[in-house]
Parts: C-alpha cells; structure tokens; sequence
C-alpha cells in the first residue's frame, strides 16, 4: 500500500525502483493547501448527521416518554452517549495502525483513511499461513463483503426521489396516491449519477459543496429556531397558548412509564446523531489530524446536538403536545409527526402547503447526505482495494487526476513543473455508484417506492451501525 505523508515522515521516503508494477503503484499525497482542513472536518459531520432524523424522529421520542421533560432530557442524554461513541473512534482512529518507527522500541499509531476497516484489522488481524502468506479472509475480507455490498446510497437516493416529488406536488398521499415507481427509480439513478460524477470530476468541488451544504443545513435548524420563537412571541399571529401548555411545573408528568418506550426513544435520539464517523474515512486526507481531529470533530457534534435539542424545543412552542400524546385511535398516526404540524401552524393551517413544506427541507438534508457519504464511502473502498482482495484491485485502489486537474496541469502546468494536481478515486467511484444502482435494480419489483426504501434503510441500519458498531466495540474492550 502506499503510503500517506506521516507515515513517509516516520517511515522515510519510499523508492519506486522497490515496487513491482504489475500489482503495486506509488501515490502521492495530496499537498497541505489540497487537505482537508479543519472546518471541513466540522461540515463533513455536520452535513451528515443534519438529516431527515431531526424532522421526523422528534414526534416519536415525545410519543415514548409521553412527556415534554422526559423527552428533551432523552435529547440530551442522546448527545452525550453519541459524544462517548465519538472519543471511542478518536482513540482509535488515532492510534490504529501502527508503525514502528526507525530508531524507537515501541510503535506509533499512524492516521490512515478507511475507519472501521483500519480499527478492525488492528484488533482482529489477519492471519498468516504457513508460508508466510497473510489470510485476509476472516477480518478483511468480512468487512470488505459488508461495506462494498451494504455501506451504499441507494435507499437515500430514493427517499429524496420520493420527497421530491411530493415536494413538487407530482402525487398528494392524502388522497391515497403514491409516487409512480419508474420516475423515483428514475430520480434515484440520476442524482446517483450526479453526485458521483462531481466528485470525480474535481476533489475540491466536491469539499466545496459539501461545507456549503453544511452552512445551509445549519441556516435551515437555526431557522426553524428563531420562527418557533417569533411564533410563541405572537410575531407570526401566535398567542402563547401552546408554549404555556407545553412548558409547565408538570413537564415529567407521562402516563408511559414502560422501560421499553423509553428505550427505544433513546435509540432514535441516538440514530439521530450518526455520522459523527465520516471524517475518520479520509483521515489520511486531512491537515495536521492529531491536533485537529480531537478539537473539531467535537465541536461540530457539540453543534449538532445544541441545534437539535433548540429545534426540539422550537417544535413545543408551536406545537400543542396533546397533538402528539392524543389522537382518536389512541395511538400515533405515522403521518402525524411534529415537523409537519410546526409547518401546519406557520402557514396558518394549510396542510398541503407544510407537508410540502417539510418534504423539501428533508429532500435537501438527504442530498446532503447523499454528497458528502459519496465522498468518503469511496475512499473506503479504495482502501479495501488496496489489500489486493478484489478484481482489478490495482485500478480500483489507485487516485487519477481529475478533470479539472487535468485543466489546470494543461494551464498551469508550464508556469508550476513537478505541482502536484487533485486526485480522486475516480475507479471506486464507479464501483460505489454500481453497487448503489444494483441495490435500487434489486428493489426494483416492489410497487411503492418507499416500501421499497423502508427494506434498504434497514439493511443498512443492521449492517453498518449495528454490526460494525459492535464488533469495533467488542474489539477495543478485547485490546484494552
């Protein structure tokens, strides 16, 4: 595997008359002014974990506790757990692998991109067989199946294909209608397509695009802050009625005092501020990580649950929570989610005009979403090509210039010899963007669209955060 900056720092300067250039490639790394820098680090976690979570969970978590006080408390809580699941990857994500270094006893940790796949093979390494050979098929090439196979966009491309459409009023759900299946496959394959082929077309564009994602996603929660206050304060024809309500000396008062709903309401509390692990996926990418990582990468989720605990709240200044607690069937109508009933208040009880609304808000998050895990979930499948372990592994593990680096070689390249011009995995690009499309084609028979994306979610879920999430934490209990 080549090696990145810090390890030629700790390792020396590798040679190119020592490679065999049938099946190994020497890389660059990318140049200080081209890493990721720290706000980056900040908008990469930000722009993933500002998702749909935060306009469709917060109905949930208030319908388990059956009480305003339990639920913001539960919010809280959420933040702290997923803040100790955060120290727990920057344990490892700066100490896995490691090096030993010329002239020193003990090893170093050395910074590398790939996350779980680096903290995995350090904790359960590969083994060797007799003749020296390493067996990557218990660690690797088990996390390899996972991550290529499941770790992919295709239920988040046609979730935004179906909010977007009812965003742009095509169906209208509450007279039985449902999004046509070929347009929201249709939808799904293009903004695939598209995210993808920006990224490969220039590196920079796409960090771009990522931190003014970020900043827009941020704007939107602060928003919804400031409008649930203006409301309460009767700027936009509120009274005050619904804050007074909500905000009482009985706000632990609940009729749900089962272990079960409050558990699974933490559970989606924390779901909802996943993505805290997206920057370890390009660690190897980003300037001075050591210093970095520890300071931004906290501050960032820090951000992330201040926000959602304030639009939590924003939500209950508007909101009656009777609307949630009750409803004529005694139970809570799927539909029935609190984003939804803020926007109902502001437009004055135009229904159409808020779920529309709120579908639009959530159809940027995921394109988001969309943008900045296409950025990362490639490096990590570059880094599996790396171990030699899948076909055309060589291609799919080595970085091109980009187009735009192209451009500005045939511009600059005279005035600035031997500079060093973006690169992008542009090979695992491609195979991310296949293993995305064929998970759409699978699902491709089912009529509903968002049945269709309810199956992938939870592919994903069980997959990605549960199993990888256990076997990372199993393993550091085992090295520790």
């Amino acid at each position: 595997m080549p090696a990145n900056a810090i390890e030629e720092a700790f390792l020396g300067q590798p040679s190119v008359d020592g490679l065999q250039h049938d099946h190994q490639r020497l890389e660059e790394a990318p140049e200080d002014r081209s890493k990721i820098g720290k706000w980056s680090l900040v908008a990469l976690i930000l722009n993933r974990t500002i998702g749909s979570g935060i306009f469709l969970t917060p109905h949930r978590v208030l319908a388990g506790t059956g009480c305003v006080g339990g639920a913001l408390f539960l919010w809280v809580l959420g933040s702290i757990i997923s803040m100790s699941g955060l120290y727990v990857w920057l344990e490892c994500g700066l100490s896995m692998p490691q090096r030993r270094v010329h002239g020193e006893v003990d090893p170093r940790g050395v910074p590398r991109s790939g996350g779980e796949k680096n903290f995995l093979e350090f904790m359960f390494p590969n083994k060797k067989d007799a003749a020296g050979h390493v067996n990557h098929l218990r660690t690797t090439c088990s996390f390899a199946v996972m991550f290529i196979l499941m770790y992919n966009l295709s239920g988040n491309a046609l979730s935004f294909a179906n909010l977007a459409m009812l965003a742009s009023g095509t169906y209208d759900p509450s007279k039985g209608e449902a999004p046509a299946r070929s347009t929201a496959i249709g939808i799904a394959i293009a903004v695939l397509s598209l995210v993808v082929l920006a990224h490969v077309f220039s590196r920079g564009l796409g960090l771009t695009i990522n931190n003014c994602f970020a900043v827009l996603k941020t704007s939107l929660l602060l928003a919804i802050v400031f409008l649930g206050i203006a409301k309460a304060a009767g700027a936009l024809g509120g009274s005050g009625d619904v804050s007074k309500n909500n905000f009482t000396r009985n706000v632990w008062r609940t009729e749900r005092s089962d272990t079960v709903s409050w558990s699974n309401s933490l559970l989606l509390c924390m779901y909802c501020f996943s993505g805290f692990e997206q920057p370890f996926y390009v660690l190897a990418e980003t300037k001075s990580p050591r210093k970095n990582f520890p300071k931004y990468t906290v501050l960032a989720l820090a951000i992330a649950a201040v926000l959602f605990v304030l639009v939590n709240i924003s939500y209950l200044l508007v909101v009656d929570k009777e609307a949630i607690l009750f409803s004529p069937t005694g139970g809570v109508p799927q539909s029935t989610d609190i984003a939804t009933l803020f926007f109902d208040r502001l437009f004055q009880g135009d229904n159409r005009k808020a779920e529309r609304a709120m579908a639009g808000l959530i159809a940027v998050s995921i394109f988001g979403n969309l943008w900045v895990m296409t950025f990362t979930a490639a490096r990590v499948k570059q880094e599996i090509a790396k171990e030699g372990i899948l076909p055309f592994s060589l291609h799919i593990a080595s970085s091109y210039t980009t187009p735009y680096g192209i451009w500005q070689k045939y511009v600059k390249g005279r005035k600035y010899p031997g500079r060093y011009y973006e690169q992008a995995p542009t090979a695992a690009f491609a195979l991310h963007w296949f293993t995305s499309v064929l998970l759409i084609a699978v699902t491709a028979w089912v009529s509903d669209p968002r049945k269709a994306y309810s199956a992938l979610v939870s592919l994903y879920s069980y997959t990605i955060i549960l199993v990888l999430g256990c076997w990372v934490s199993v393993g550091l209990l085992m090295v520790k």
